[in-house]
């Protein structure tokens, strides 16, 4: 990823980061959210669903592949 790519990726992901973060200190329902800062339900759960994978992915250490196996 060039550097220019990462800044916008990074720029975008944190602006859904504060609406996100607005949204749970709003009070409302996600409906009635999305509604009033003009944000579509399905842009709201897909940067919530990316956001909490980045999370996980950068609280959890990369954990070994486990071999399977085939006996018989």
């Amino acid at each position: 990823m060039d550097k220019i790519t990462y800044v916008k990726t990074k720029f975008r992901r944190d602006q859904w980061e504060k609406l996100i973060t607005d949204y749970q200190n709003s009070g409302l329902k996600v409906d009635k959210w999305c509604e009033q800062n003009n944000v579509s339900r399905h842009a709201y759960y897909y940067w919530l669903r990316k956001i909490r994978k980045q999370a996980c992915e950068s609280i959890l250490p990369d954990l070994p592949k486990e071999e399977k196996s085939v006996a018989f």
